[in-house]
């Protein structure tokens, strides 16, 4: 999953940028439908990051794609349920995902392993994954819609451009095309975290 410049297409069917779960996942789906797809990954995997716990829905989409048996023989610690504290007056509520099917458990992933595995697994279902390969411009027709983006390979300098009838923006925290372009992410005033993170053009 190197990105030689060369090898980086000038055109696609679906652009998306970020080959975090959202990006690597999405890229899956559309891949394994015959669609052309390329995803550009700023950072190399496997790659440092914190977390993460998962949720017992997190089997069927893995189903859906062909990768819960990988993620399952991969050794990640088993998770059979959750507590849940919403403040230190209340109760905390548990949910056991095991109770009516002993094989539906979660697992608490190493996040730098089960990205790994979900990026490679875009690729095996036929996307084209660059990694080290940020996209630092996106370019927008008179309809203020998105055809074309500009790439830079982060080892050598060497930048690109590509052309894409459809976007998808999965570069999380950066959202390149929510904060640089569109002006329209937003935050809980509380918190500060994210009201979304994937923003989708079709």
């Amino acid at each position: 999953m190197a990105s030689p410049p060369d090898t980086v297409p000038t055109s696609t069917t679906v652009l998306i940028i970020g080959g975090g779960p959202g990006g690597s996942y999405t890229a899956s789906v559309l891949a394994r439908e015959g669609i052309n797809v390329l995803l550009l990954e700023a950072e190399k995997f496997p790659r440092y990051h914190i977390g993460e716990s998962q949720l017992a829905s997190l089997r069927h989409f893995l189903r859906f794609i062909d990768l819960e048996t990988e993620f399952e023989n991969h050794g990640f610690t088993k998770k059979l349920g959750a507590a849940f504290k919403l403040n230190k007056y209340k109760r905390e509520g548990y949910t056991d995902f095991v109770f009516d099917d002993p094989r539906n458990y979660s697992w608490n992933t190493v996040r730098s392993e089960s990205d790994y595995l979900m990026l490679c697994h875009a690729e095996k279902c036929g996307a084209t994954v660059m990694q080290e390969t940020r996209v630092t411009e996106i370019e927008w027709d008179q309809a203020l819609r998105p055809v074309a983006a500009t790439w830079k390979n982060t080892q050598s300098g060497h930048m690109g451009h590509v052309k894409f009838d459809y976007l998808v923006d999965a570069s999380g925290r950066a959202g390149i095309c929510a904060v640089k372009y569109l002006k329209n992410r937003h935050y809980n005033p509380i918190s500060r975290t994210l009201h979304f993170g994937i923003l989708e053009w079709m």
